[in-house]
């Protein structure tokens, strides 16, 4: 957690937690274990949102398109192969842009930032989309 104080305390910036997941070769892994795994992630950035605190957002490790799997070191998600997966994503994406709906941009770093168009998630494809207009370039 100190990170995350230092960020909100000193530093008055947003966290972007990175490169997570667990790996298909570990043994007794299943798809269960680790959408479980990538929930309780979501969970505790998504309250520290809500709270207007430094947790802004995440990079899974490691989304890959279909017909790649053969570079995978076991912690891929194909999210055509991964249904369950595929809404793990889709529903913190979907809390983290509904959050930042209701609350324009309250949060302590002062984000000036306005939503532009709509989320938009195709579980066929595994797009998502997200507008963002930038009125203030000298962040």
């Amino acid at each position: 957690m100190s990170h995350i104080q230092d960020c909100e305390k000193n530093l008055k910036m947003p966290v972007v937690f990175s490169e997570f997941g667990t790996s298909s070769r570990d043994p007794g892994y299943n798809s269960s274990y680790r959408d479980t795994f990538i929930q309780t992630v979501y969970e505790s950035i998504l309250a520290l949102a809500r709270k207007g605190g430094a947790g802004a957002g995440s990079l899974i490790w490691q989304l890959f398109p279909e017909g790649v799997e053969q570079l995978n070191d076991g912690y891929e998600v194909v999210l055509s192969k991964s249904p369950s997966t595929a809404n793990v994503l889709k529903e913190q994406s979907v809390a983290l842009w509904e959050l930042s709906s209701m609350c324009q941009w309250r949060f302590k770093w002062s984000c000036r930032r306005e939503i532009v168009s709509s989320p938009r998630f195709s579980s066929s494809n595994g797009d998502f989309l997200m507008g963002w207009a930038d009125p203030v370039s000298e962040l």
